[in-house]
């Protein structure tokens, strides 16, 4: 079963991500081989990535097919191909076919590599299944632009990362296409170390492909919490007075006002409770101990945003 490796990993979040695809540079030496990619009547295919690995992880890329559907090379800046058994791995990344999610499913094939031997291959791929469904924040209302991926599950029954990838439409919506028959993981909120964090980690499972070419649809991600922009500020406009003001709100992810409640604490004393109706929010203390320095602590909990707490200190004004 293929293996996907970290540097397939790479491009296709970077697909996701910044749209662009990235072409590997050319070798000098190892063994040149020839790689033709075909769809199932025989036609060829372009915009085909085509990389070779081994049992020692080793992992070479030779670029993507050109519209002959033939790309030909003996490595790349990281490694190049030398005699012995390697699987031959093709990902479609045809940027047209990616917007419109019909992209052909990976495909792989056992080659043996010799000086002496056969340096031409041809791969076959078949149209991608499809999984379909939608993120939605604990209040029901559909999260647009999170990513979303699809784990494929392995015969020890961990998952390897595919390397299908989408973001929800502002009505909730993700579509996973290119997918091969087997046993899925979908994950919501992608969490990798150089893109950061997007909001709590949702899976759904296992989700069965049986074939090529499938759609399954109506899968549903529910009570996703979005890591949202808040600020919270504190100042004594007048004796004896405290002016807070909030603000939360997730507006990239379509969640202007993300409901729930804040909770205003003076200390350990809790001073004021705030349904949330709105992305912004001042309300003014009164009565507050007048000449000194006071720590208010806002703190955010129940609604569609990751639950936050932020203090601030002030000096309350005295005459």
């Amino acid at each position: 079963m293929r293996r996907p490796s970290l540097a397939l990993s790479a491009v296709a979040l970077a697909a996701v991500v910044t749209g662009a695809i990235a072409a590997p540079a050319a070798a000098d030496g190892g063994i040149t081989v020839t790689v033709h990619v075909q769809d199932a009547s025989g036609e060829p295919l372009g915009e085909v990535d085509v990389s070779f690995l081994n049992d020692a992880d080793d992992y070479v890329s030779l670029g993507s097919t050109g519209a002959s559907g033939t790309v030909q090379g003996s490595g790349d800046e990281f490694g190049e191909l030398y005699e012995g058994d390697w699987t031959l791995l093709a990902s479609d990344f045809d940027e047209a076919r990616f917007d419109a999610r019909s992209q052909y499913a990976d495909a792989e094939q056992d080659v043996t590599i010799t000086e002496e031997g056969p340096k031409e291959f041809t791969v076959t791929m078949y149209p991608g299944s499809r999984i379909e469904g939608t993120v939605a924040a604990p209040s029901g209302r559909p999260v647009q632009g999170i990513p979303t991926f699809a784990q494929l599950k392995d015969e020890d029954g961990g998952y390897d990362f595919t390397g299908n990838l989408s973001r929800t439409t502002s009505k909730g919506a993700f579509t996973l296409a290119g997918l091969g028959p087997g046993s899925y993981r979908v994950t919501a909120g992608v969490q990798v170390d150089q893109f950061g964090t997007f909001g709590s980690d949702t899976k759904l499972g296992d989700i069965v492909v049986e074939d090529y070419g499938q759609t399954r649809s109506g899968f549903k991600v529910r009570n996703w919490r979005v890591q949202c922009d808040t600020g919270f500020s504190v100042s004594s406009p007048k004796k004896g007075q405290a002016k807070l003001s909030i603000k939360a709100t997730a507006k990239a992810e379509g969640l202007t006002n993300p409901k729930g409640t804040i909770v205003v604490k003076r200390g350990s004393k809790t001073v004021k409770t705030i349904p949330w109706k709105s992305s912004k929010a001042t309300t003014t203390l009164t009565r507050q101990p007048a000449g000194k320095k006071v720590t208010y602590t806002a703190t955010y909990s129940g609604g569609d945003c990751l639950a936050w707490k932020s203090s601030k200190k002030v000096t309350i004004k005295k005459r």
